[in-house]
């Protein structure tokens, strides 16, 4: 088991997050220090929204950050086959980034089906 300042960290973050919701069962008072908290997924009728909606929001930071990678080096995408000897690491690594993020997106999306269905 992990302490319990860590785990109330935790709690509160998936909170903000919405992954989990919360019910106070107070004893006599609202005192924290009295009260129990009933802490569960929030996943209502089983849909996995919470989740889903942070997978459609990391495939569009993807595709921007793929998006802002080209532009980013648009004269490696005109000449890739008429590189200076210079220009080869630096399209060599272009190229790799294009290749991670391309594998990300894909990963990405058969992920979102999976829990989509």
């Amino acid at each position: 088991m992990i302490p319990m300042k860590e785990a109330r960290v935790h709690l509160y973050k998936m909170y903000k997050d919405k992954y989990v919701t919360y019910q106070e069962v107070p004893r006599r008072d609202h005192n924290p220090e009295t009260t129990i908290f009933l802490w569960c997924v929030n996943n209502p009728g089983g849909k996995n929204e919470v989740v889903v909606g942070d997978m459609h929001r990391t495939l569009l930071n993807l595709r921007v950050r793929r998006q802002a990678e080209v532009a980013k080096h648009r004269d490696l995408v005109v000449g890739l086959d008429d590189t200076l000897a210079d220009e080869v690491e630096a399209a060599r690594q272009f190229k790799f980034i294009l290749d991670q993020l391309d594998k990300a997106v894909a990963d990405m999306a058969r992920m979102l089906r999976v829990f989509s269905c």
